[in-house]
């Protein structure tokens, strides 16, 4: 099973080092397979509300296309969101 990690931070920032970060790391002692968004924040930058979501389903469509070359199940992929992200 694979695992992707999303860090919160309310939007405006991304609290990588004290979520997904760590998360992944216990995640990956554990005997996961891990990827962690780093995304991009919505309404910033010339960003749309729905960037963070559609960089979520772009990370899911790449690992699911890589799922050979990671030896994981393109149909058993968890998402973990922090904060914001999780919703």
């Amino acid at each position: 099973m694979a695992i992707l990690t999303i860090s919160g931070g309310g939007y405006p920032r991304e609290e990588l080092a004290i979520e997904s970060t760590p998360t992944s790391e216990f995640l990956q002692y554990h005997g996961f397979t891990v990827f962690e968004l780093v995304y991009r924040p919505p309404n910033q930058d010339a960003n749309n509300a729905l960037a963070p979501f559609q960089d979520g389903q772009s990370a899911i469509r790449i690992i699911r296309s890589q799922s050979n070359r990671f030896n994981i199940d393109p149909e058993k992929i968890g998402v973990l969101g922090f904060s914001a992200v999780g919703h």
